[in-house]
């Protein structure tokens, strides 16, 4: 993405608790803040690994 958009694209490796902190403090509701933990979790221990061309096809 980084070189596609001609910028740097970083990932924060955040705690979860600093996660749901942040997204809590610009006002995300607490519900939908542990839905974004949930997706984030399964992203940040491998559960969502799989690696596509979906895309490069786009």
């Amino acid at each position: 993405m980084s070189e596609l958009l001609g910028r740097p694209i970083t990932y924060a490796l955040p705690w979860i608790a600093q996660f749901i902190a942040r997204h809590r403090r610009e006002g995300t509701p607490l519900g939908m803040a542990l839905v974004m933990t949930a997706l984030y979790s399964v992203q940040r221990f491998g559960g969502a690994a799989e690696v596509t061309d979906d895309l490069a096809r786009l």
